[in-house]
């Protein structure tokens, strides 16, 4: 797909058909192409997804013909199907063997000589249902409104006409089973449509480019100006410390005092010793376990599992207790 200036440039270039038109410029035909090149593509994916085969679309190409000529061009060999844009008809020409081979891959079934079966028709409309659908939405999102294909199930109406119409073709491949040539016709006034579609679209979308540059051009500048204000207004000062009072230190001690009750955990340890898992799992009634500290050591005491002071065990009225020999300075206690 074309970018968006090299799509401009080609709609400039293009031309407003008319009855007088009988030939299409390389322009033309180039915009034509590039404008059902993504639609195309989206059907292929269509057929693709259907008939769990792949399906490829090519070799597009955009010329102008005369509908009293379709009969004696594709004989009575072609169907014609309708798909209907609003008040407008466009119109599909499949081989009808084709039409047989895409039916017998739905249906899991050869296809047999003679003319198409009703249930072959049906079979194929389903494909082709879903074929312009997908057209229909990649039409939309390339000219930017809504696009909706209807199957018409009446005899063509567009090669019953006498003007002059567009005419694109691709090749269609399905896996080693189809490989045909698939056409396309539409009028000139549905063409001019999406043409001027496309156009609007195109504006569109350089007008929102263009006011987004805006917006970024002046975000940055509103960046660049608060920066700029902050560099030259902001002042440095140093940090300044209330001074100490007999108040405040008053009620250091009164906030202190709310600390007093609060509990904590007091213990005594007698000592400690590191054995292998391999020992402490032979651990048995009556196993003596050897400290390192000597008999008549200090102990330690712990408050909150920190040491703050050393004592000796001692026995009052037939219970443990210790007493404290050594207070620990804070820079000691671990």
């Amino acid at each position: 797909m074309l970018d968006t200036e090299e799509l401009k440039q080609l709609l400039q270039k293009s031309s407003e058909f008319t009855k007088e038109i009988e030939m299409l410029s390389e322009d033309d035909k180039n915009m034509l192409t590039e404008l059902y090149k993504e639609p195309l593509d989206s059907a292929g994916k269509a057929i693709t997804k259907i008939l769990q085969k792949n399906a490829e679309i090519g070799d597009i190409a955009a010329d102008i013909v005369k509908p009293s000529l379709l009969t004696e061009t594709l004989g009575e060999d072609y169907l014609f199907i309708d798909a209907n844009y609003r008040e407008e008809a466009t119109t599909f020409a499949f081989d009808k063997s084709t039409v047989k081979k895409v039916a017998g891959i739905l249906l899991e079934t050869m296809p047999e000589e003679g003319e198409i079966t009703e249930t072959e028709r049906n079979s194929f409309d389903e494909v082709f249902s879903q074929m312009i659908s997908r057209m229909g939405i990649s039409l939309s999102n390339v000219l930017g409104g809504t696009v909706e294909f209807t199957e018409s199930k009446e005899e063509s109406t567009l090669i019953q006409r006498e003007e002059n119409m567009i005419q694109m073709s691709f090749s269609l491949k399905i896996n080693d089973d189809v490989n045909t040539t698939v056409y396309y016709f539409l009028p000139y006034t549905l063409i001019n449509r999406f043409f001027a579609a496309l156009k609007k679209s195109i504006g569109t979308v350089e007008s929102e480019k263009t006011v987004s540059a805006e917006k970024s051009v002046k975000e940055k500048n509103v960046v660049e100006t608060v920066e700029e204000l902050e560099e030259t207004t902001a002042t440095i000062q140093p940090i300044r410390f209330e001074e100490l009072t007999e108040d405040l230190v008053a009620n250091e001690k009164e906030n202190m005092s709310l600390l007093m009750d609060l509990q904590l955990q007091v213990s005594v340890e007698l000592g400690k010793v590191k054995k292998p898992i391999k020992d402490i799992l032979q651990f048995t009634q009556g196993t003596i376990v050897e400290l390192d500290r000597l008999a008549g050591d200090n102990v330690d005491v712990l408050v909150s599992g920190k040491i703050i002071a050393k004592g000796e065990v001692v026995v009052v009225d037939q219970n443990f207790g210790v007493r404290i020999t050594k207070i620990v300075i804070p820079e000691k206690r671990v």
